[in-house]
This record gives structure tokens, sequence and C-alpha cells, in this order.
């Protein structure tokens, strides 16, 4: 799922630095993520010069999971699918990817028929799994309350120990950083670059045991 703010918006936005549950991101509705994909507005993310953050999470995948189930909430057209199991070996039968625009999802399920990959909506719908790993690239702050998706995801979806992987570009994502990192033990990260000049953040997270 893209995550580029929509015109107007700034990133996150928080009332309050205590436990998060006033952390606003920038959330779009599923009729504006199927009308940006219809567009082509996210065709650069097959690009040689968009390939940075998806070999980081692969590497860092590699490094902190092994070869663990994970769940890819935002899997958009399914490419860390692709880049995963060309870097990693990452078996089919470990990736479970959703996303809320159908049109991604329609693509993602054409180029990779038999891999588990679904329309739903994670902010008002249920993965009914838990995973060694749960990865957001570009999509934990397109959700209005991020502090409430962590929560879900942590109590429904990671084992204790497991590990999240976190992806965000730009620098307007200070405050969610913080969150994460007043919930979560920072066990990596890397910083990665585009051909055209663009950068990303990546880290891994632990979960409480």
């Amino acid at each position: 799922m893209s995550t580029t703010p929509t015109a107007g918006q700034s990133g996150l936005q928080s009332e309050s630095t205590g436990n998060g549950s006033h952390l606003h991101g920038c959330p779009a509705a599923q009729q504006s993520w199927n009308a940006q994909y219809r567009a082509g507005l996210w065709d650069d993310l097959d690009s040689a010069e968009q390939s940075a953050p998806y070999l980081a999470i692969c590497e860092l995948y590699q490094r902190h999971v092994g070869d663990g189930a994970l769940l890819d909430i935002g899997c958009g057209s399914g490419m860390l699918y692709r880049y995963l199991t060309e870097h990693t070996g990452l078996e089919s039968s470990c990736y479970t990817g959703v996303d809320v625009a159908d049109d991604a999802v329609r693509c993602a399920t054409a180029s990779f028929p038999g891999v588990r990959i679904s329309r739903r909506n994670y902010d008002s719908e249920t993965v009914g799994s838990r995973f060694d790993c749960v990865i957001f690239n570009e999509s934990l702050q397109c959700f209005d309350n991020p502090g409430a998706i962590l929560d879900k995801c942590t109590r429904d979806n990671l084992h204790p120990c497991s590990v999240l992987i976190v992806a965000m570009s730009g620098w307007e994502h200070g405050a969610l950083w913080q969150l994460l990192e007043r919930r979560y033990q920072l066990q990596d990260e890397q910083d990665a670059r585009g051909d055209d000049g663009r950068t990303w953040t990546v880290r891994v997270y632990k979960v409480p045991c």
C-alpha cells in the first residue's frame, strides 16, 4: 500500500506525548487508493530507483527472522514479496499479504498466483494468524491511529519475542518513530537511498517476550 500523504497532508500529528493514543496518521479512503492505483501513481514502486527500501528490508528480514512466517500489511501489488523471494529465498508458504486497495490486490494475485494475498482493511478487519515477523513497508503512517494498529498487531498477529519491521520515507515521522521506540526494543536499522535521491529509514524492533 502506498503511503505518500495526499495533498494538504504533512505526515503524523500528535496531540499527546503519552502512550501514542492521540497520534494521527494520514488515512485515505479505499476509493482513493483504488483510484490512485488505476491512475498508475504507484507504478514507479517497481522501478530500479525504488529498490533501496525493498533490499534493506530483505537484508534485515534475513538477518533477524531467517525463514519465519511474515505478514506484510499494506502489500500493494506484491513488490516486497517478489524481492523477498528473489533475495532471501522466502517460501511462498511463509508469506501473507493484505492491502485495502482492490486494484493492487488484483495485480498482486495475478502476478503471484497461489500466494496468500487478500483485500483486507487492517484498520477494521482481522488477520487470524500469528507470525514471526510483521512488516509495515510505508504503511503504518497511513492509519488514522497508528498506536491502536500497533496494539492490534502485537496482540493478534505477533508471537512473543517476534520481530516488527517498519520502513518509512521522509523526515516527518519523528513522533511515530518515538512511539515505536517506547513500545519495542530497537534491534537494527538501515538508511536507504534511491537513485532519485529519495531516502527511507528501515528499523527492526523486537516485541516483548
